[in-house]
């Protein structure tokens, strides 16, 4: 009551000598880029029975490929899924990309999109739009 906090309050508790240990066993553990992050969404038409599951595994493993060959960091998330019609879904994805080395240029995002819609399309017949 002294301190006046709100009713609720988190706390947090680190173990410096176990994040310590992490860090020395080679864990994932990158330190975030100096250069700016870029998002970009995009948007697959697909027939109705078409699911999450099956794009998404198509998407990420485009998108992985093309981080493992320039060195980005990717993160996918699903924005929305939208079926006005019976016959057709629309599934939208935010992919945030970064790079470790230098600031990312409008052409080369571009060409990873092309290249993730030109993976959609030829294993799931999807439509960019």
């Amino acid at each position: 009551q002294a301190l006046k906090l709100p009713e609720s309050v988190a706390g947090l508790e680190i173990d410096p000598l176990l994040f310590l240990h992490r860090v020395e066993e080679g864990s994932p553990y990158q330190p975030l880029s100096r250069f700016p992050s870029t998002n970009q969404d995009i948007t697959f038409k697909l027939p109705a029975d078409a699911t999450y599951a099956e794009l998404g595994a198509v998407v990420e493993t485009a998108l992985q490929a093309a981080a493992k060959q320039h060195g980005y960091v990717t993160k996918l998330g699903l924005l929305d899924i939208y079926q006005k019609d019976k016959a057709n879904k629309h599934f939208s994805f935010r992919i945030t990309l970064t790079h470790h080395d230098r600031t990312l240029v409008t052409e080369e995002v571009n060409k990873l999109l092309d290249e993730i819609a030109e993976a959609v399309k030829t294993k799931l017949k999807a439509v960019r739009l």
